[in-house]
């Protein structure tokens, strides 16, 4: 399945330390199965850097054990 992350900048690999504490859920790495998500959020990170976002493309595999 291809998920999708919207930034200011291209993400080359997970590191799920440089998350941020005290998002919507836990620290994390957010991904979308809608691109348009992924866009949108490229978009409104891209703004506050002064730059048009990116949205980087992931391929997922399997479940995520929590």
């Amino acid at each position: 399945m291809k998920v999708y992350h919207g930034s200011y900048t291209k993400i080359d690999e997970i590191d799920l330390s440089k998350g941020e504490l005290n998002r919507d859920f836990v620290r994390g790495f957010y991904v979308a199965n809608i691109y348009k998500q992924a866009e949108f959020w490229a978009k409104r990170k891209g703004k506050k850097q002064k730059n048009n976002g990116v949205i980087t493309e992931f391929t997922y595999s399997g479940f995520l054990n929590v």
